[in-house]
């Protein structure tokens, strides 16, 4: 179970701030977000105009290292309420959208005819862009799971159980995971999660820049 962070005068603050912020925002907040992120980032974003009864990427992305796709997409999460306690799946909201792209065929779509890595972008409104490690992990790989020995009352393992979207034959044209966050209106960071098991890969060096944290997955073939 995740806990959730405590409202401080600080916190409101910046929410209040990020609000102003993305009062400008025309379209979805992860569309908007991202097209900022690109500029401050130095990338050259063009959106993609799609036939209307066509599914396709939104942004076709060109930076130093090479171009790619990109699909961005808002998390529009539960309401927290102060003084209430609250149970959720890690993961879930993660696994949804992964599951809303691969029922429309989007993201494979688009790079079936690029032929380019392509990055779905989320961003969760209500936490202010607070998908960590923990949820985006647990929705690629499966629920986080512990082998316990109880006679001797310890762990004796730990992995990535079942539950997971992405797996060898599945949801692979999704080359990555990005989740945009916003620490305070002026700057915006990406975390990147690679698809160990994409059809067209990012290189690990590709997205080597500093408002960028990246987790690259090592699958052993005993997991394959």
């Amino acid at each position: 179970m995740e806990s959730l962070p405590i409202q401080t005068n600080k916190a409101n603050k910046r929410h209040l701030e990020l609000s102003a912020f993305l009062s400008e925002c025309k379209g979805t907040v992860g569309e908007f977000l991202f097209e900022k992120f690109c500029e401050d980032t130095n990338w050259q974003q063009k959106k993609i105009d799609g036939d209307i009864n066509e599914n396709s990427s939104d942004y076709l992305v060109e930076t130093s290292n090479g171009i790619f796709l990109a699909e961005c997409t808002d998390i529009v999460g539960q309401n927290f309420e102060n003084q209430k306690s609250y149970s959720f799946t890690i993961g879930d909201s993660v696994r949804r959208k992964i599951k809303e792209k691969q029922k429309t065929k989007q993201i494979k779509k688009s790079q079936e005819k690029y032929n380019l890595p392509t990055l779905l972008v989320l961003y969760d409104t209500k936490r202010m862009g607070r998908d960590g490690y923990e949820s985006i992990s647990a929705a690629m790989l499966g629920d986080y799971t512990m082998l316990i020995n109880k006679k001797e009352n310890k762990v004796e393992d730990t992995f990535f159980g079942g539950n997971s979207e992405i797996q060898e034959n599945k949801n692979t044209s999704i080359s990555a995971i990005g989740s945009l966050n916003t620490p305070n209106p002026e700057s915006i960071t990406l975390d990147i999660h690679y698809n160990p098991f994409a059809k067209i890969p990012f290189s690990e060096s590709f997205f080597s820049y500093k408002n960028i944290s990246k987790t690259i997955y090592q699958i052993s073939e005993e997991t394959k």
